[in-house]
């Protein structure tokens, strides 16, 4: 897998090591055209999404409006340094979610992944791979 990797110039993105790839092959049974495929189509899915840039390339410019009604985030860590997130969804208003996030159009469907709402899940969860589980593991 890493040998077709380098020979393909597929990634240089240090978070693609072993444990990484590890994952992929076991998911396929370690049938590397099956492998190459399944790693292939989630390549071109960041490229799709700009998931390796997401980070610093945007800016979700709802985020002040839409925290009260879909409250959410990180506070702390558990007494193994794993991350705790806190969704209060008893508290979730959705048609002011609904609003917020299709800009108040009827026609636009919530599950459309352009929608800035969905970026930010994206860059959350990029930012929770790179930077939180990366400081608590160097807590711990």
């Amino acid at each position: 897998m890493k040998e077709w990797i380098q020979s393909n110039d597929i990634t240089h993105n240090p978070w693609h090591g072993d444990y990484f790839l590890l994952k992929f092959c076991r998911a396929r049974k370690f049938e590397l055209p099956k492998v190459i495929e399944m790693f292939t189509n989630y390549m071109q899915y960041r490229k799709e999404f700009g998931l390796d840039t997401i980070i610093q390339d945007f800016t979700f410019e709802q985020r002040a409006e839409l925290q009260p009604h879909y409250p959410r985030g990180y506070c702390g860590v558990d007494k193994m340094g794993r991350p705790i997130y806190i969704e209060r969804s008893g508290y979730i208003k959705e048609s002011e979610v609904r609003r917020i996030a299709t800009g108040g159009d009827a026609t636009v469907e919530m599950g459309d992944p352009n929608l800035p709402m969905w970026k930010e899940f994206y860059q959350s969860y990029e930012l929770l791979q790179k930077h939180i589980f990366m400081s608590c593991s160097a807590t711990f």
